[in-house]
């Protein structure tokens, strides 16, 4: 698992020996940073970054004859650098002067190594993920699957299947796992594990770009060793996490995990809809009753419309099968057009006694039927190739308007607007 991004190389301008002397003791002794070169003028820079293939460029105001113009000047000519510069400690005005003329930050002198970490840090993650663009990483790096659990009718049981797949991947693989809430109202996922979460996905989510240097130990709360926890809310005067920042938390979280499980809200939370655009595989679960498969019937159909999802990301789950009086697996499998490849059997009393002891059943009878099936379903996910990232929105029907128009029509009863498949 990665632990923050490495190999920030840097660019320095300054005339100051003693300053030069200062940023290279905080590269020595700070791993993530290499000091790639140094320089007396700053029109220099910009070619030098690009040689060099800096990330960042250090401009001490000190060696700026005309410190706004030159601070513009660097910015505009290595737009692929994030710029900073060095201000003498008080020295607010020149600060705000700085960033006002480009810089995306500032350090004051003289420097304080972890204020130039967490600074430069946290400010070239935010650039990066506004421009797409990547540092790389250590050798135990890897870009997380996300596996979103989705389905237009509640009480099918998505929270259990996220949370038991969730535990038996972590069991499985021996990697590390975030199973967690997208959705603006409180869930249940804390209730599996028996435990109170320090933080909620709308709490971390505005610390999220220390996610790259922070342990995670002080942010996300482990369950045991590899497997981690976080709700999206924790109670109902909670304001819902910002979508843009909820997208940020996701990028960076790519970085720290291996698999990051979503249990997902109502079709009308935005955060679903964040939920299901930034999976990779999405596993739609249904029971074995009719308005269950008539709501999932209309939304896997409203899915395939937008075409915001290819197909084969989408993966069908039954969860309770063979509850007796149920509607036949076949019936169910004709109206949706596909089979189920992955079935999960009815087995409330082991569950409801799993969730007393405050473990998941994969974990805690993990020989039952209940639980060899989740387990076969996470192999499977396991083994199931990268399918990469979804089709870019802007190629397709939004899928707040799938969903929308979905949701609209499955409360005013009108059938026609989105046909059953099949």
């Amino acid at each position: 698992m990665a632990q923050g991004i490495a190999d920030i190389r840097v660019v320095l301008v300054t005339r100051d020996p003693a300053v030069g002397e200062q940023v290279e003791h905080v590269c020595r002794e700070h791993k993530a940073f290499t000091l790639v070169g140094t320089l007396a003028r700053a029109d220099e820079a910009a070619s030098l970054a690009r040689q060099r293939k800096a990330h960042v460029i250090v401009l001490d105001t000190a060696a700026l004859s005309q410190m706004e113009q030159d601070v513009m000047n660097v910015a505009l000519a290595a737009p692929e650098s994030t710029v900073f510069v060095l201000v003498p400690e008080g020295d607010w005005e020149t600060a705000q002067r700085a960033l006002l003329a480009g810089a995306r930050g500032f350090v004051t002198k003289p420097i304080k190594p972890e204020e130039w970490t967490q600074t430069i840090t946290r400010a070239l993650t935010l650039d990066m993920l506004r421009h797409g663009r990547e540092v790389e990483t250590d050798e135990h790096a890897s870009r997380a699957r996300i596996i979103t659990i989705a389905s237009p009718k509640g009480g099918v049981g998505r929270t259990f299947l996220a949370v038991n797949l969730g535990a038996a991947l972590h069991e499985v693989t021996g990697k590390h796992v975030l199973i967690m809430e997208a959705m603006s109202l409180p869930g249940d996922m804390q209730v599996y594990f028996s435990m109170l979460p320090k933080v909620s996905l709308a709490e971390a989510v505005h610390v999220a770009e220390d996610l790259s240097t922070a342990s995670l130990g002080t942010l996300l709360t482990a369950y045991k060793e590899g497997l981690y926890v976080l709700p999206g809310v924790l109670d109902y005067t909670t304001d819902p996490p910002d979508t843009d920042r909820i997208r940020l938390f996701l990028r960076l979280a790519r970085r720290l995990f291996d698999y990051i499980i979503i249990d997902t809200g109502e079709l009308q939370d935005p955060l679903t809809e964040i939920a299901l655009k930034e999976a990779d595989l999405v596993l739609l679960v249904l029971t074995p009753d009719l308005l269950a498969l008539y709501r999932t019937s209309k939304f896997l159909a409203a899915l395939l419309e937008s075409r915001t999802i290819p197909e084969e990301k989408i993966i069908p789950v039954l969860n309770m099968d063979n509850l007796p009086g149920s509607v036949r697996r076949d019936v169910l499998e004709r109206v949706l057009g596909r089979p189920f490849k992955h079935t999960i059997p009815a087995a409330t009393e082991i569950v409801q006694e799993a969730t007393r002891q405050g473990e998941p059943v994969v974990l805690y009878a993990k020989r039952t039927p209940v639980s060899r099936h989740i387990y076969a379903l996470a192999a499977e996910l396991a083994r199931h190739p990268d399918t990469g990232t979804p089709s870019p929105a802007d190629t397709t029907v939004p899928v707040t308007q799938a969903l929308r128009t979905l949701w609209d029509n499955l409360r005013s009863g009108n059938l026609s607007q989105v046909r059953i498949t099949g």
